[in-house]
């Protein structure tokens, strides 16, 4: 298990601009969230400004144009500020422009999923709980943000799944790992030019044999993926599974729900079931 390990640090950015309060009108209003706070955004002399109100409709973060609201899903925000990104626990904000520079700036940041957030500095990944602790007591050449408890972290040539606890659940053995939806990963083993790729679960299981040479993007819109076996092409569906047969000499991604597909020297669409269609 990864220990846990805490220190505090404080970075400045630029100075943010003053601002009357209550005279500028938004050009746009975000939903408000669960919790009552909502994005709002001034183009003003091709100047572009955002900033966050309450559920009261007040400036919790003043309109400023030195940032950007990029998550806010929850009581803490991640606003991109100045030359980085800061985390700010909107129920302590009151307003103050010069808020924002007392806290840390990181060189990137990705939102809080499951009690943690995944932080960059010096090029250098780690996890940040929601006092803005650091977590575990490695930094890592890469890592992604938690999803249903795990996730994948990589130093060197060594590779792990995680929980959120800093467990390591399982010690990876392929050669390329990457994020195919929020259940399963593409595994992939290399050997020469020749790369093998299958799935795998987020508890480390292999659940789709290593045994497609291309692998395409998960379209979450179709739950489809194009796949190859040497020059056979076909689809999977979001758990690997084959949906549409490989046998086409041809296909497209799905678009309006059709891709169009070659067999025996004929090129028409199919939908996502794998039947012949009409192009709409």
């Amino acid at each position: 298990m990864l220990a846990c390990v805490s220190c505090s640090s404080r970075n400045t950015s630029q100075t943010l601009p003053d601002k009357k309060k209550n005279i500028m009108k938004y050009t746009s209003v975000g939903k408000a969230n669960k919790f009552g706070y909502a994005k709002v955004s001034l183009r003003k002399d091709d100047i572009y400004y955002e900033g966050v109100v309450d559920s009261a409709g007040l400036e919790i973060i003043p309109l400023q144009s030195s940032l950007l609201v990029n998550d806010l899903t929850d009581t803490i925000a991640l606003i991109q500020y100045a030359r980085g990104f800061v985390f700010a626990d909107l129920r302590t904000m009151t307003g103050d422009s010069a808020a924002l520079e007392k806290l840390q700036l990181y060189q990137f940041a990705y939102p809080y999923s499951c009690g943690l957030a995944l932080v960059q500095m010096d090029d250098l990944y780690y996890y940040i709980n929601e006092k803005a602790e650091p977590c575990f007591d490695s930094k890592f050449d890469f890592a992604e943000s938690f999803i249903a408890n795990r996730a994948f972290i990589s130093t060197g040539k060594k590779k792990w799944i995680i929980d959120n606890e800093g467990n390591i659940i399982y010690d990876i053995i392929y050669d390329q790992v990457s994020p195919y939806n929020d259940s399963l990963w593409q595994v992939t083993r290399v050997k020469g030019e020749s790369y093998k790729s299958g799935f795998m679960n987020r508890d480390g299981k292999l659940v789709i044999p290593l045994k497609y040479d291309q692998v395409g993007y998960y379209d979450s819109e179709f739950n489809r993926t194009r796949v190859r076996i040497k020059d056979k092409l076909g689809f999977v569906d979001e758990n690997g599974e084959v949906a549409i047969p490989l046998v086409y000499d041809y296909a497209e991604v799905f678009y309006k729900k059709l891709a169009r597909v070659r067999l025996d020297g004929r090129y028409f669409f199919i939908d996502v079931d794998g039947k012949e269609t009409k192009e709409q």
